[in-house]
């Protein structure tokens, strides 16, 4: 009768002890991480980080937010590494390709006015922000005659209370920065 109390009690104290370190491993873990990384996204959360960052894939904006809860936090992974790791449950590529996807997910970009006109595809719109984008900003200001010329020098700013002499101080500093960093 000893005996079998012994082994009863042996065998009581191992599962005890194995309940109070933390049991089977892969147990632990899949409960662990069921809850975890999964947090509610709002439409508005996608949004706010999506306006910020229009090169950023929405699935990834999602899935980021979903791990972190924060579009702070989102932003500060996409400011730190440049851009969003793809989400784990991503879907397969399109049958068009992953070009025709890049180029479907690219933002449209700011037109130029009376450029957008109801009615046109998005294939066209598309198309025609790429060739707005790629255009460089000597050309879009007209700077390549100033480019051998040396640097104007920083004049002082001060508030004007014209509109229209504030809209031309602008356009100068617009002008010296990308002349600055063309040098």
């Amino acid at each position: 009768m000893n005996e079998v109390s012994l082994v009863v009690s042996a065998v009581v104290l191992y599962f005890v002890f194995k309940w109070l370190l933390g049991g089977d491993e892969s147990d632990g873990r899949s409960t662990a991480n069921a809850g975890v990384g999964r947090h509610r996204v709002s439409a508005d959360m996608v949004q706010m980080v999506r306006s910020m960052f229009p090169h950023i894939p929405e699935a990834s904006i999602r899935a980021d937010l979903q791990r972190t809860g924060s579009v702070e936090m989102t932003c500060d992974n996409i400011l730190r590494n440049g851009q969003l790791p793809p989400p784990i449950n991503a879907p397969a590529a399109n049958p068009a390709g992953p070009a025709a996807a890049a180029t479907a997910s690219r933002p449209t970009g700011r037109a130029a006015p009376g450029t957008a006109r109801p009615g046109t595809t998005a294939a066209s719109s598309s198309s025609s922000s790429r060739d707005v984008a790629q255009e460089s900003l000597v050309k879009r200001y007209n700077l390549a005659g100033k480019l051998d010329e040396p640097l104007p020098e920083q004049p002082t700013y001060t508030w004007e209370s014209d509109a229209a002499k504030r809209q031309d101080q602008l356009r100068r500093r617009k002008e010296r920065m990308i002349l600055q960093a063309r040098k």
